[in-house]
């Protein structure tokens, strides 16, 4: 979902997540940052649950052309 929500495949807005355009050498092109949260709904929402997992992954699974491509690609990096 995040792919599709930041490559704008889906039409949702993306307020809610932050690019980090501090990080130059470390990480992948669409790294995102944590938004802070004085609430636990806003703690729990699934734009502040995703940000660890995604920055986790390599730059070659992020810019996959296609959805499909990204699924495959990120189905073989979780099952290695």
């Amino acid at each position: 979902k995040t792919y599709k929500i930041l490559n704008e495949i889906d039409r949702v807005d993306i307020e809610n997540f932050c690019l980090n355009s501090d990080r130059v050498t470390r990480g992948h092109s669409l790294t995102l940052e944590k938004s802070r949260a004085n609430l636990d709904i806003r703690k729990y929402c699934f734009s502040n649950r995703v940000v660890n997992e995604w920055n986790k992954l390599p730059e070659y699974i992020i810019s996959s052309g296609s959805v499909e491509t990204f699924k495959v690609r990120l189905d073989k990096y979780l099952w290695n």
